[in-house]
């Protein structure tokens, strides 16, 4: 029975996340405009595109989240590309998370290996997104 409940605690642990997202989500799908117009009015803009007068990988990351508020994912792209493998990242870091919570005791050889090689290629393609972008200018 204490199994069952420790399970069962940290399946709600792990589930946790997912709410707050959810309800995030939620709050910008009906208040969009408003945290879009926030999010632009104390935006202090890139310092690293200020010092160095190059884009860094976050440059346009503003843009890109006040066109996800307001549900334009296309605009959002534009402005910057770099959050959707971003995002890939993220959930593959809550997965890997989420299965240390749920299954303490086994190992996942297989998951591990996809992980290091998506965490790797994440690596490359910031690095070459970010050279692209400089000399492109897109």
């Amino acid at each position: 029975m204490a199994a069952r409940f420790d399970f069962l605690r940290r399946g709600l642990l792990v589930l946790l996340p997912l709410v707050v997202l959810a309800l995030a989500g939620t709050a910008l799908f009906l208040w969009g405009d408003f945290f879009a117009e926030t999010v632009r009015r104390f935006s202090p803009g890139c310092v690293f595109r200020k010092w160095f007068h190059l884009y860094c990988p976050g440059c346009g990351g503003t843009r890109a989240f006040v066109a996800l508020a307001k549900g334009e994912w296309l605009a959002a792209l534009k402005y910057n590309a770099w959050w959707l493998p971003t995002a890939v990242v993220l959930v593959a870091e809550y997965v890997d998370w989420a299965l240390g919570k749920l299954f303490p005791q086994r190992d996942f050889p297989l998951w591990r290996k996809l992980r290091l090689k998506l965490l790797i290629a994440y690596a490359a393609f910031t690095v070459l997104f970010v050279i692209a972008r400089n000399i492109w200018r897109f």
